[in-house]
């Protein structure tokens, strides 16, 4: 394949043996895979370019009976006579069985974990139920189009934990849905059925405008701003406006990847691709130039920046990690992973530059569940299972943590006990029927028709009196109620002493905000750039008087580098690397280092230069010199290492931080979650050695953290974007901004930092370290353009499209409500999201050779481990995909694997018979997604299977077509009509 406008050429070449078959497939780069058969035609061998090879065996009806893996992985499968799957057993150890109805279809599923689900059909043949060995329950009610007009789960008890009724309209679309008891939306359609509106329970309506070609040109919200989209010949988009008029525009080649895109917001950038077309060069607006390499597999193996630091990657180093990831080295320091023969993580040690090391280890059960943590320091975690495999409790050094762990159908824990306090603490949550949280044993929400809360509750503790001669506390309740303009921004947060209110430009830009707290009223009046969403500075005034003037400054990539009191400066990977306060003679400085998985790893004390006086003290000076030198240094043998080192484990959430002993970073913290259907929930932490109940409200934020003596020791209350501070029982739980002076108690002083999930204070700097980004809650915007470019929003630097109530965004890139599979953080908007991002991430996806064409396909269901197994679909089904769907997007994604025919198994879609494209991108968080068939699926050779969740019924598992057929498949992509 030649492309015109540069020469480029592309050439795939397949070589065939004597029997027709390919013996060898090269790709474009030259990477060559060979295949060797048996004499039935069988794959024996799958060889790729770096020599690793798969390998099948085979009973005498053809069937796959064994497949080894590269890294010596054996999974074996036996049938029954009617060549169906019986048994599926990975690694000698994790076996699902399945059984199956007398008509051929599913029965019964067991999974490894001991989980067994049982299926029932009606007279057609057609799933209408399930059941399974908890007591816990599923039906569906059909029409006679098979679409699923009314379903409900219910608890051990026979009690509805969710349940959801659907319309279907006379050209059988989707009409309309209702979740729970009254979140209502309505869908509208043209005559050629396309979804042209979607009205929310509220009556608020989103538009969509079709171009010729049936492609989404303009979408108007329920406030009447509209922004729109331009296509190229390819259906690609080389234009897109926001709400607020601000354009992007986007040059691509003839495969539609981007090669350049500008924005005001974020400057100009352009990309160059290898013949594989992946990212081999990006330059961002400030010139730096970075630039990838890969191998014959197209991992990316070296990442070279504009100021002279790399990142190297390096896999496959023991026979353990074939196809894998085994060491990472960046510019702070060195990451090494040791896996077992399943290809999973069984230790992680992490030094830094500085020379410390941090170490993890994972251990597992042959079941193949997750057993045992083992924190930096030697702390471990303990996790206890019931028979069906959900946590039932958690211990801590080999002692009882957690105990009583009581679920719901949907994943959502319902009850546990803090075993560590003396009393023992109880927890407690509620959830209505769509889903939604309600009460917990500290907090309660009110929800309207649209799903938004509109009234919530926290017990706050605060001073006794106003004596500060006094220890004493009080808890009340405190009651909040939120307001939300047409398209659910929050415009206000009132209770009974302070108020909140906020006003906004049409693309989420703050214009104005007024607090109102024990009767003062502090204003501001916002300025955003008239042509773009970077906000120039605000105008302040306190109680009409007072008035003062802030401008904020940033670089060409849209980085901000100045809010008027601090400075900061950037990496050239883009990240945070120091903040300054001040711009004085005194000013303090605090530098952090990241990994190239974009976590930040090292945070130092804030180092002050020489003041006045203290310029002609050569000792302080050296002294600053050598912090430097030491600190960033490897070889040095000095203990002068001052900061905190944070370790993540491997679904990049924060457990431990580590101090290195200096005055203001002494002590370190473990921190505990647990993982839920809607996240990992923080539910204790160990800090300085004293243990902690943590309680964490509906979006898994926590909220108090209470002592091992039931004491509770500090809270955050609620407040619309996180702007206010916590307060603690040492001070009374006063508010230290309006009483500097409460009293103090005899309870010892607690810094907690963690905040809304993937997020951790900095109190250097009042922001918010939030994965790939910074989020400063006194103006509820990021400090930074999106790293993923208009794939997580119309606007870039907003944060949940200004609804923190509702949603979370744990990578700094997408909003969304809280999700329970792990996101590896992947690209697809930007010509420099293309790149950076997606090269780390692809590196982790921990790609595995796994079994070939049908077999793959009729195992992936069963592998997976969610528990369930539906019908086979039918052609005309839908199948939807979140997110921009570029190749690497589906090679790099969660879970996928990729035998050495190039070819995916397990990339997560969503599909069902009978449903409309509408009610299958419910659950998609992306704002972009793309569509086909599995009728289209299927003519390339793969196939879509079902591998429903509770959380998420229509889940479905895609493979049998390469990362590059699946783009074609579903680009171009089309706004997700349900954000």
């Amino acid at each position: 394949m030649t492309e015109a406008s540069t020469g480029r050429t592309q050439t795939w070449q397949w070589t065939y043996n004597a029997q027709q078959l390919v013996e060898t497939a090269t790709e474009p780069n030259g990477a060559v895979t060979s295949y060797t058969y048996d004499p039935r035609g069988n794959v024996l061998t799958a060889t790729n370019a770096l020599g690793h090879v798969t390998s099948y065996a085979y009973d005498n009806a053809n069937r796959v009976e064994s497949m080894t893996a590269p890294n010596s992985l054996v999974t074996t499968y036996t049938y029954d006579q009617r060549d169906r799957l019986l048994t599926q057993t990975v690694g000698g150890q994790q076996i699902t069985m399945l059984t199956y109805k007398p008509f051929g279809k599913v029965e019964t599923i067991t999974l490894p974990t001991g989980l067994l689900l049982n299926y029932t059909y009606d007279a057609a043949h057609r799933l209408i139920g399930w059941s399974n060995n908890r007591g816990e329950s599923g039906t569906y009610t059909l029409d006679g189009m098979g679409n699923r007009t009314a379903e409900q789960i219910k608890d051990s008890a026979g009690n509805v934990a969710w349940n959801a009724v659907r319309a279907i309209n006379n050209i059988n679309r989707l009409a309309a849905k209702t979740e729970g008891s009254n979140q209502t939306s309505i869908f509208g359609y043209d005559a050629n059925g396309e979804l042209t509106r979607e009205t929310n329970g509220l009556n608020q309506s989103t538009e969509y405008g079709l171009d010729n070609l049936r492609r989404v040109a303009a979408m108007t919200d329920a406030a009447s701003a509209t922004a729109t989209l331009k296509y190229n010949a390819l259906d690609a988009v080389t234009e897109a406006k926001d709400f607020k008029g601000v354009m992007t525009g986007y040059v691509r080649d003839a495969q539609g990847n981007p090669t350049s895109e500008t924005s005001p917001d974020v400057g100009s950038t352009s990309t160059q691709y290898d013949a594989l077309g992946l990212p081999t060069q990006i330059i961002d607006a400030l010139g730096q130039a970075t630039t990838i390499a890969r191998d014959p597999l197209g991992r990316p193996t070296s990442l070279v920046f504009a100021d002279g630091k790399s990142t190297t990657l390096r896999y496959d180093q023991t026979t353990a990690s074939k196809g894998y990831l085994s060491e990472i080295i960046d510019r702070s320091g060195s990451t090494e992973y040791i896996r077992d023969t399943f290809g999973r993580v069984i230790q992680k040690r992490q030094t830094l530059a500085n020379g410390t090391v941090q170490q993890v280890s994972y251990e597992y059960s042959p079941n193949g569940a997750l057993q045992r943590i083992i924190y930096p320091g030697g702390a471990a975690l303990t996790y206890i299972y019931e028979q069906g495999g959900r946590v039932s409790a958690l211990n801590w050094n080999d002692t009882p943590l957690i105990t009583g762990i009581a679920w719901n159908p949907m994943g959502q824990p319902t009850a546990w006990t803090w075993a560590f306090a003396s009393p023992s603490l109880a927890a407690s949550r509620s959830y209505d029927t769509a889903g939604r949280m309600t009460a917990t044993e500290f907090s309660s929400y009110v929800y309207d028709a649209a799903g938004r809360i509109t009234s919530l509750t926290q017990h706050l503790y605060q001073p006794g009196d106003t004596d500060p001669t006094h220890s004493s506390i009080s808890m009340a309740p405190q009651t909040w109620t939120a307001g939300y303009n047409a398209v659910g921004r929050i415009t206000g947060f009132d209770a009974t002493d302070s108020t909140a209110s906020f006003g906004y430009d049409a693309n989420g830009n703050r214009l104005n905000s007024t607090r109102v707290v024990n009767g003062q009223t502090t204003s501001r009046i916002y300025e955003v750039g008239p042509m773009s969403n970077q906000l120039a500075g605000f105008t302040q005034s306190i109680n009409g008087a007072s008035t003062t003037s802030v401008t904020y400054g940033y670089n060409a990539n849209g980085d901000l580098v100045s809010d008027g009191l601090r400075s900061y400066t950037y990496d050239a990977e883009g990240r945070l690397a120091a903040a300054t306060t001040g711009a004085t003679d005194v000013s303090p400085t605090t530098r952090y280092a990241h990994n190239a998985l974009g976590q930040r790893v090292f945070k130092t004390e804030p180092l002050y230069p020489p003041g006045q006086g203290d310029e002609a003290d050569p000792g302080f000076m050296q002294s600053l010199i050598a912090f430097f030198t030491k600190l960033w240094s490897p070889s040095t043998t000095q203990a002068e290492q001052l900061g905190y080192a944070y370790v993540y484990d491997e679904q990049g959430t924060l457990i431990a931080e580590v101090g290195s002993g200096g005055t203001n970073s002494a002590g370190q913290s473990q921190y505990i979650y647990l993982p839920t259907a809607n996240g990992p929930m923080p539910i204790a932490a160990v800090i300085n050695g004293a243990t902690h109940a943590v309680h964490s409200d509906h979006l898994n934020t926590p909220r108090k953290l209470t002592n091992a003596d039931g004491q509770a020791v500090w809270q955050w209350g609620y407040s619309a974007f996180g702007e206010d501070k916590p307060t603690t029982a040492k001070n009374r739980f006063a508010n230290l901004d309006v009483t500097p002076n409460p009293g103090t108690t005899n309870i010892s002083e607690v810094k907690f930092n963690l905040r809304y999930p993937g997020q951790y204070a900095d109190e250097e700097s009042g922001l918010f370290y939030n994965g790939y980004r910074t989020y400063d809650p006194r103006v509820g915007r990021y400090t930074q353009g999106d790293p993923i470019g208009l794939d997580g929003g119309w606007n870039r630097f907003s944060y949940v499209d200004a609804n923190p109530m509702s949603f979370v965004d744990p990578e700094g890139l997408a909003g969304g409500p809280p999700r329970s599979t792990p996101r590896v953080p992947l690209p697809g908007g930007g010509a420099v999201s293309n790149g950076l991002l997606s090269g780390i991430a692809e590196a982790m996806r921990g790609s595995q050779a796994g079994a070939a064409g049908a077999g793959a396909r009729a195992l992936a269901g069963a592998g997976a481990g969610r528990g369930t197994i539906n019908p086979p679909l039918p052609d005309s089904a839908y199948v939807c995909r979140g997110g921009l769907c570029t190749a690497d997007r589906f090679a790099g994604g969660s879970g996928v694997t990729i035998d050495s025919a190039g070819k995916m198994c397990r990339a997560s879609v969503n599909s069902a018979a009978g449903k409309s494209v509408q009610e299958l991108s419910t659950g998609i968080p992306n704002p972009k997604m793309g569509v086909t068939t599995v009728g289209d699926v299927r003519r390339l050779g793969g196939d879509v299977v079902p591998d429903p969740t509770p959380k998420n019924p229509d889940h479905c598992l895609m493979c049998g077509i390469t990362p590059a057929q699946a783009e074609r498949l579903f680009t171009p992509v089309v706004p997700n009509p349900n954000r």
